[in-house]
């Protein structure tokens, strides 16, 4: 039995699973995706969703082509990104792909649905949107969970280094998590910013100047080296973060040891794990 394939059924459909995968995409790489760009990204991919009225070509063929299409697919949503974290998006793209496509063909094999087409491993439905969203929104949480699992098991570690800070007479060595993301700089300096949780800051600064200065952001009673309010910005909120100059900064990373030029912030709120400060992946480069 011969099935007739809409264009504008084919795109919306397509449109629609596109915008499930991009959202699985972000929250299995953790980068943030806003809705239009998830939109945009979807757009992009519903039109590749023409790729279908081609005939059935060698599923190589059409896993070299699905690859280029991944990769439109993921600059669109995700803009521009270094390759690292461009490839990092990219296989978790394909990687949920080919998970929802399996769901899908599972469902296929398994039921028969009519109004139902696999072919170049995209997708067609003609069938009520009810049966769509059922379907498509079981596919959607056995993929989460799969790839959820697949990250657990396989994420490699968090990258971490120590971080040795001296401040007048004092000095602490606290373990430091590398974070990507973390790239805060005085604006004035462009000076790299380190930032340290009250405990790892009450080391080093006299009795309860630490906690003043991260909790009110008042200027410290008693002298504190370089001392300046510098905007943050994080998801969900923003202000002012406390920063102060230590006299030497050093970072032992991979076993090498070297002096960093950097600022040291305090947060108010406690850092997680048994991390006492963050470093952004720019100091180790600088």
């Amino acid at each position: 039995m011969k099935l007739t394939v809409y264009a504008d059924v084919l795109m919306l459909t397509n449109l629609y699973i596109n915008f499930l995968l991009l959202r699985i995409t972000s929250r299995l790489t953790s980068v943030k995706l806003g809705f239009w760009r998830t939109m945009l990204g979807a757009a992009v991919g519903s039109v590749f969703s023409l790729y279908i009225l081609l005939p059935e070509i060698h599923f190589l063929l059409t896993a070299a082509v699905r690859a280029v299409m991944a990769a439109v697919i993921v600059f669109a949503s995700f803009g521009r990104r270094r390759l690292k974290v461009f490839l990092r998006l990219f296989a978790a793209m394909f990687l949920s792909a080919f998970g929802f496509a399996g769901a899908m063909f599972g469902v296929w094999t398994a039921f028969k649905p009519r109004g139902m087409l696999i072919n170049n491993s995209v997708v067609y439905f003609n069938i009520s949107p009810l049966i769509l969203i059922v379907t498509s929104a079981a596919c959607y949480l056995i993929t989460l969970a799969i790839t959820a699992l697949a990250r657990r098991t396989l994420a490699p570690p968090p990258p971490t280094c120590k971080v040795n800070i001296d401040y007048g007479v004092r000095s602490v060595i606290t373990d430091a998590l590398i974070d990507t993301g973390n790239e805060l700089r005085d604006s004035f300096t462009d000076t790299p910013v380190i930032v340290v949780d009250e405990r790892v800051a009450d080391t080093l600064l006299p009795c309860q100047v630490a906690h003043s200065m991260a909790t009110m952001g008042a200027p410290p009673e008693q002298p504190v080296r370089g001392y300046r309010l510098i905007p943050y910005s994080v998801v969900g909120s923003n202000g002012l973060m406390p920063v102060f100059r230590p006299d030497r900064v050093r970072v032992t990373y991979d076993n090498n040891e070297r002096e960093v030029s950097a600022l040291i912030g305090i947060s108010s709120n406690r850092l997680d794990g048994s991390f006492g400060a963050i470093v952004g992946h720019s100091i180790l480069d600088e």
